[in-house]
């Protein structure tokens, strides 16, 4: 049995460059969940930061899904569907 299914991370704080004025760049941390599989599936959310909650921004298999889930959360992700989730840099209010 296999799974046609991948989650991809981008670290807001992993950027290796400065802004004009010399200072790191920081953003927010993304999170990519794609499952091209016909069977539903799901995805913890990535740990450790339990302090900041994932918001999610779009979901293909239903645009009026709405959630806010922690590190560590499970996230159920429909067949043949996209998920793009933000987790606000620190400092910054999830919206």
């Amino acid at each position: 049995h296999t799974t046609s299914s991948f989650g991809m991370f981008y670290a807001g704080d992993g950027i290796l460059d400065n802004d004009e004025l010399g200072d790191r760049l920081v953003d927010d941390d993304l999170l990519v969940l794609l499952n091209a599989s016909g069977g539903d599936l799901g995805f913890h959310m990535p740990l450790p930061d339990e302090q900041r909650r994932w918001e999610l921004l779009i979901d293909t298999s239903n645009d009026k899904n709405q959630a806010s889930l922690a590190a560590g959360d499970f996230s159920p992700l429909m067949a043949h569907s996209l998920q793009l989730w933000r987790r606000a840099r620190v400092g910054q209010p999830v919206r």
